[in-house]
């Protein structure tokens, strides 16, 4: 930023001043990966053996470090020339498989609360329940982790319902890593030979693990709380648990068919009261952002945006792209600037893939911009027969009737701008 103060109540939105990104994802998230995989392997070939040299005094913990030296020697020796790459290759099916199990914990949880299943992510693989059916996406910048999303039923009780959806996970970890416990104990030494016993309990071991790190209370770099983190809120704070349920809300109310001009007003301001650096507060501003443009207020929408903006950096990949999306289309529809439009449109086009009517709607707003009128209406119609293809629902029809009505508003600013010139 420079020494000039902006000018615009939105600098970021009227490219005043820079965009605050994140350095490229890509790199770091490929360096997580690679120390996922390349941290045990170093600890089991050095800091062992160091150990080992260091600790002659203490005969219980050299027997203990002994243990885990014979084990992973078995692991690696028990197939031969190949047993590095058959270690490598269980290592990462095994977390990925650990992951699923997280994830399914969250889904299982949710539903035994009333919830219905919206998504899951597992790694670079996502399924998402959209009106066309289940969607398998594929997100070539994804880290090794999961993501679960559900829908809720009702707001009755919902902190308490929340609570136990976020406890899922961990929960099914730590269930896993006893049950394989268990067997372990159970199963005769001859069952279990070679290198079936060593990845059981290494198994068990990353399960137990991965739980316990969940369950620390702390935020990611993508503004996400931990589920330690989450819990900790719902018990503890007031103000983020209030914000938490207004979002659930107000989007069980979009779910519900409920036109986003009419979402509930208390429910966004209770939502946006408590602005930090999380994706909490990203998406109510975001809904916020939505429904006063809906609403057609100009300035609310442009400041709701601008704090999306501002926290650019801490967001998703998805949450960017369409964060990017909305600042070509707010240009282009509410201030029928183009070349701005065009600088976030060329912003948007490097973030990946967009749902196809994002695109249409974005497109539309473009060609408003620039007066490309026919263009207009064909992408117009084009959202019109992609909407009539969704099964019906309450969604769809809110959904198909705003759509129409953008047209007939479509006509009357067209006619407004004609009289004008």
């Amino acid at each position: 930023m420079g020494s000039n103060p902006a000018q615009s109540p939105t600098p970021i939105l009227d490219l005043e001043w820079p965009l605050k990104e994140k350095h490229r994802v890509g790199w770091r998230r490929s360096f997580l990966a690679f120390a996922i995989v390349v941290i045990p392997i170093v600890v089991g070939f050095w800091v062992i053996p160091t150990v080992l040299i260091f600790a002659q005094d203490k005969p219980g913990f050299l027997a203990i470090i002994r243990y885990v030296d014979s084990t992973s020697y078995a692991l690696f020796s028990g197939a031969g020339p190949a047993s590095p790459l058959v270690f490598f290759l269980f290592y990462m099916m095994g977390l990925a498989l650990i992951i699923t199990i997280h994830e399914l914990g969250h889904l299982a949880a949710g539903r035994a609360v009333g919830f219905h299943f919206k998504a899951i992510r597992i790694g670079p693989l996502q399924f998402m329940k959209s009106a066309q059916g289940l969607k398998v996406t594929f997100q070539r910048l994804s880290d090794l982790s999961g993501f679960a999303a559900i829908r809720i039923d009702k707001i009755q009780r919902l902190g308490r319902r929340y609570a136990i959806f976020i406890a899922g996970g961990p929960l099914a970890n730590l269930l896993s890593a006893l049950l394989i416990f268990v067997l372990l104990a159970i199963l005769p030494p001859a069952h279990a030979h070679g290198f079936i016993r060593p990845a059981l309990q290494i198994f068990a071991a990353l399960s137990t693990a991965i739980a316990i790190i969940n369950l620390i209370p702390f935020r990611r770099t993508n503004g996400m709380y931990s589920d330690g983190g989450r819990l900790l809120h719902l018990a503890r704070s007031l103000h983020k648990t209030r914000r938490l349920l207004c979002i659930l809300a107000l989007r069980k109310q979009t779910d519900s068919g409920v036109p986003l001009k009419s979402l509930k007003r208390t429910w966004i301001v209770h939502a946006c009261a408590h602005p930090d650096r999380s994706s909490d507060s990203l998406n109510a501003f975001f809904i916020a952002y939505l429904a006063e443009s809906a609403r057609d207020d100009v300035e609310q929408a442009a400041q709701h945006l601008e704090h999306c903006l501002s926290r650019f950096r801490y967001s998703s990949l998805y949450a960017q792209k369409m964060m990017l999306m909305e600042a070509a289309n707010f240009q282009a529809w509410f201030r029928s600037d183009e070349p701005k439009a065009e600088v976030w449109f060329r912003k948007s086009e490097r973030s990946g893939p967009a749902p196809f009517l994002n695109q249409l709607r974005l497109k539309i707003a473009m060609d408003w911009a620039g007066r490309r009128y026919d263009d207009l209406y064909k992408a117009w119609d084009q959202g019109r027969v992609h909407i009539e293809s969704f099964p019906e629902s309450p969604a769809k029809s809110v959904l198909l009737n705003s759509w129409l009505e953008w047209k007939d508003e479509i006509q009357k600013r067209r006619t407004v701008r004609e009289s004008a010139c």
